[in-house]
């Protein structure tokens, strides 16, 4: 309709918004649209922050196991990248950076 992806996608979900009764009859107006709209983006954004945290967490504790495996030196390369579930490139470059220091 205008071109703007960003109004349409707004425009789309007041629509939907109000076919949900989250906005009601006599209620509506601009400033409620855009804060909705605002209040709505806000939260998939801490969702998306908490899901990217998460994965970063598991990586960071992946990481920590390997080079705890690489310090023991009771597993092959293989093995610990099977247990991590990590690619064996990942593996050797973490242990070239654990020499390196």
């Amino acid at each position: 309709m205008s071109g703007n992806d960003e109004y349409e996608q707004l425009l789309n979900q007041t629509t939907n918004n109000l076919k949900q009764n989250k906005l009601k009859g006599d209620d509506i107006t601009m400033k409620k649209i855009v804060s909705l709209g605002f209040d709505e983006a806000r939260a998939e954004g801490k969702a998306a922050g908490r899901t990217e945290g998460m994965a970063e967490g598991k990586a960071e504790e992946k990481f920590a196991t390997v080079k705890r495996m690489l310090k023991r030196g009771k597993s092959s390369l293989a093995d610990i990248a099977e247990d991590t579930d990590l690619p064996l490139d990942t593996i050797k470059k973490i242990q070239a950076e654990m020499q390196a220091v």
